[in-house]
């Protein structure tokens, strides 16, 4: 089987595992990577030749690379054929100055569990499952077609008697992953990330962090202290706040739900104004403002100026019925409608950190449908800013079913 690599570079498949390879230059690290459990191939894209995770990325990062990955379903490289295949990978990589690997979740199996028979000397495992055996994680719950279906009491089942040095990059406020973190030696060091759950390698990226993580593990320079700095990064995420506010948080009392409600918003608001290109924004947000379908002259302050503009623009084409003046109103935002109505007081609704939906909008006109429709469209961007206070709709017998319940579903969404 040696002869597989014999070229620069190539793909081949041992029965249910494909790998793919490129070599730039024998006289640098070489790394050997296992997709996850979500990355198998099927079988009709292994004659193409695709890459399997973790290929395209340690390549371009100047890298000599031998990828596999799971063919048609996620069989956690559970192969005796395939183990047996790896003594030839053994003897291939053997000469190169340094052998590393680099996985996550069933990956991260993979490249620990075969580590020792790879004689790999250093690894990057990435929210790693460490086995399957139920006797050795009688606790994980997950994976329970991979742990029924295939045998974990032969081989290479388990990935905690890894000698090569190393580090686990894992969330430790999720528990499956802690437990299978802490179930590696010393040999292997710890890198935490709170609060963003499984899929680390997905969160790094997002992060920015992951490619300089991945070339510091290469040249063997990872500093631990810059790393946390950089994990500061999970506060811009969405997944990070998604995780702190999911159901399945116990810490979640209601007041720290109204503080990360708020910095979620401010993110939020932020990469939205961005995205619009306005950097001239007060960075205090506006507390609230309160949007009506018509304006008394006591209402002539902020609120009523802001909408005011909204009504204006919204009933500048006659020929628009309701259903769509809300049309219009939800494309308006990703439209750059921003770019030509800088002006009129919309950036400031945009900074308002509540706006409040008061009074009677009737369906017969057009111009309430935009003020509806880009409220609805700035609510799905900026998550929980309407706030329902005396709001009804009337003559809407008229509008098509479809209208009808999507006025319902934003009814639904704004907070009581």
């Amino acid at each position: 089987m040696e002869s597989f690599f014999q070229k620069q570079s190539g793909h081949f498949s041992i029965e249910d595992v494909y790998c793919k390879f490129h070599i730039t230059d024998t006289h640098k690290p070489i790394v050997v990577s296992f997709a996850g459990a979500g990355d198998f191939i099927k079988t009709q894209r292994t004659k193409l030749g695709v890459s399997p995770w973790g290929f395209e990325f340690i390549k371009k990062n100047g890298g000599n690379v031998i990828s596999f990955a799971a063919i048609d379903a996620s069989n956690w490289y559970r192969n005796a054929k395939f183990e047996s295949f790896l003594e030839h990978v053994t003897a291939y990589i053997a000469d190169f100055p340094s052998r590393l690997g680099y996985g996550g979740s069933m990956g991260g199996y993979g490249v620990s569990a075969f580590s020792n028979k790879l004689r790999l000397d250093r690894v990057l495992l990435i929210n790693p499952v460490s086995t399957l055996n139920k006797i050795q994680v009688p606790w994980e719950r997950r994976f329970l077609s991979g742990a029924t279906r295939y045998d974990w009491n032969s081989g290479c089942f388990d990935g905690r008697h890894i000698t090569a040095t190393g580090y686990v990059v894992y969330d430790p406020l999720h528990k499956f992953d802690k437990r299978h973190a802490h179930r590696y030696g010393e040999n292997i060091k710890h890198l935490r990330v709170y609060g963003v759950g499984h899929s680390m390698a997905r969160h790094l990226q997002s992060m920015g962090m992951l490619g300089k993580l991945y070339r510091d593990f290469v040249n063997d320079s990872i500093d631990e202290h810059d790393f946390y700095v950089n994990a500061r990064a999970r506060r811009y995420i969405d997944q990070y706040y998604k995780r702190q506010l999911a159901t399945f948080n116990r810490r979640l009392t209601p007041a720290r739900k109204e503080i990360i409600d708020k910095h979620y918003t401010a993110i939020k608001r932020k990469r939205l104004l961005e995205s619009l290109g306005i950097v001239d924004v007060n960075n205090s947000p506006l507390a609230e403002l309160t949007m009506q379908s018509t304006i008394s002259q006591e209402d002539r302050g902020l609120s009523g100026a802001c909408n005011d503009a909204l009504l204006r623009i919204g009933s500048l084409n006659k020929d628009l019925n309701f259903e769509t003046s809300w049309e219009r109103g939800l494309e308006f935002i990703k439209k750059g409608g921003f770019k030509y109505y800088k002006k009129v007081h919309l950036v400031k609704v945009l900074n308002a950190e509540k706006i409040v939906l008061n009074g009677t909008f009737d369906a017969k006109r057009p111009s309430n449908g935009f003020i509806l429709g880009f409220l609805s469209s700035l609510h799905q961007n900026l998550g929980t800013v309407l706030v329902s206070k005396g709001f009804t709709l009337k003559n809407i017998d008229g509008l098509p079913a479809e209208q009808i319940k999507r006025i319902n579903d934003l009814r639904l969404s704004i907070r009581q």
